[in-house]
């Protein structure tokens, strides 16, 4: 059982929040009544959510844990644990940074809105932020730039004596020693996060913003429990804004923190003990 007692909030996707009021009940942010829960696990069977970021207290001082997608430890635990190339270090702090901040810009908005700005008669309200795209697109940038930074490492690691490849798929693919079974779990992280990662930030970078592009939704889930979905287009190869599709609702939270995740595994496997998020 996870030990919840240690925090005081947990933020959760679609911008969820619970505040600990006493051992045995947990408040949500996100409603415009007292509505209160005995456990934070009960919000991921009700809504179908999964927490985020853990924020506790370290004496008087207040700190927030990045949790990982799937399995493992906290991924600021994690990433102090590991001895990385500080350019790879640095990208993973990058990413922790702007995955909390996207987070705790999801919970404070759904926490507003239910206090004072939501319609009593309507159960969805569509706008138009900015912000949530600003750290969403920054987030992108680090997690390419996590993958570009493994470039060399890896090639020491399973390359050849000659220079190493100018980018991190080359050096992926020419590496001549990567073990089989690395190699296939290194390939499922490459073709479904950096290369999707990449899609979205090249797409950024040289084509079209996301933010002006998207647009944001409020929704209520029951009487008084408010969401926040953060719409990004399915298809940012495209490079288009007419072009871009909104079918699978996919939200700037949730694809960002799965980016995370699926680094910090990816990392993991290159200079750990392979364990973490073993899918």
């Amino acid at each position: 059982m996870f030990p919840w007692q240690q925090f005081q909030i947990v933020r959760f996707e679609r911008g969820v929040a619970l505040q600990r009021t006493t051992n045995d009940s947990w408040r949500y942010l996100s409603s415009a009544s007292r509505l209160e829960v005995p456990s934070p696990t009960l919000v991921q069977r009700d809504y179908g959510v999964r927490p985020v970021v853990a924020l506790g207290m370290a004496g008087s001082s207040p700190y927030e844990m990045l949790m990982p997608s799937r399995s493992g430890r906290f991924l600021d635990i994690y990433r102090s644990e590991l001895s990385l190339p500080l350019s790879v270090s640095f990208a993973m702090g990058a990413m922790i940074y702007h995955t909390k901040a996207l987070a705790r810009w999801t919970s404070a908005h759904c926490a507003d809105f239910a206090g004072g700005g939501a319609p009593h008669s309507e159960s969805r309200s569509v706008f138009s932020p900015e912000e949530p795209y600003f750290e969403f697109e920054s987030l992108l940038s680090a997690v390419v730039q996590g993958y570009e930074y493994t470039t060399v490492p890896l090639w020491k690691r399973y390359g050849t004596t000659e220079r190493p490849p100018r980018n991190f798929t080359r050096a992926f693919e020419l590496a001549p020693r990567i073990p089989v079974k690395i190699r296939e779990r290194l390939q499922r992280r490459h073709d479904t996060t950096y290369k999707r990662a990449k899609d979205y930030r090249d797409c950024i970078h040289h084509n079209v913003d996301l933010g002006s592009a998207s647009w944001a939704m409020m929704e209520r889930r029951d009487p008084s429990v408010w969401t926040v979905l953060i719409r990004v287009p399915d298809n940012p190869e495209t490079k288009s804004r007419k072009a871009f599709t909104f079918v699978s609702d996919l939200d700037a939270l949730t694809l960002g923190w799965e980016f995370v995740s699926d680094f910090f595994a990816f990392v993991d496997g290159l200079f750990g003990a392979g364990t973490l998020g073993s899918s």
